[in-house]
């Protein structure tokens, strides 16, 4: 595991090809650095603006969509053309708004596979087992902010 320390350990990293903010099995990032980093790339998701929120949620969301495998993650079926609707949020934006643009926090998915996440059996996906450790993860992160 890289424990990376500051943003040019991360500006190498990304240099020879890894991406940090979504590869949680290789690198490690101290949280304060983490958000700083979200917030230089997507903005600040709590900014009182509405058009200043969905900037920010669009550029995260594209953002996601080009850094993933583009494939549903529950199906493997391939997801052909971008939209914000493959990204799903494992932690809800609403519950965890200092999660929500944290690549961690994601899945990408079919818009059937999205709501099922959202309304559905959770525990009956294929995607939820590997979520209940990335959910953990997140909430010990964040509870060290």
């Amino acid at each position: 595991m890289n424990n990376l320390k500051d943003i040019q350990e991360y500006q190498r990293a990304v240099k020879y090809g890894f991406e940090p903010l979504l590869d949680w099995r290789k690198f490690t990032l101290p949280i304060r650095l983490r958000v700083e980093l979200q917030r230089q790339l997507f903005g600040h998701c709590t900014l009182t603006k509405a058009d200043n929120i969905a900037r920010a949620n669009e550029r995260f969301y594209r953002w996601v969509f080009e850094h993933k495998t583009q494939v549903c993650e529950e199906t493997g079926k391939p997801l052909y053309d971008y939209s914000a609707i493959h990204v799903s949020h494992i932690l809800t934006k609403g519950s965890h708004p200092e999660m929500s643009h944290d690549p961690r926090n994601t899945n990408l998915l079919t818009a059937e596979a999205h709501e099922l996440w959202e309304n559905g059996d959770r525990k009956g996906m294929k995607i939820y087992p590997l979520n209940l450790i990335i959910i953990e993860l997140l909430k010990s992160d964040y509870s060290n902010l």
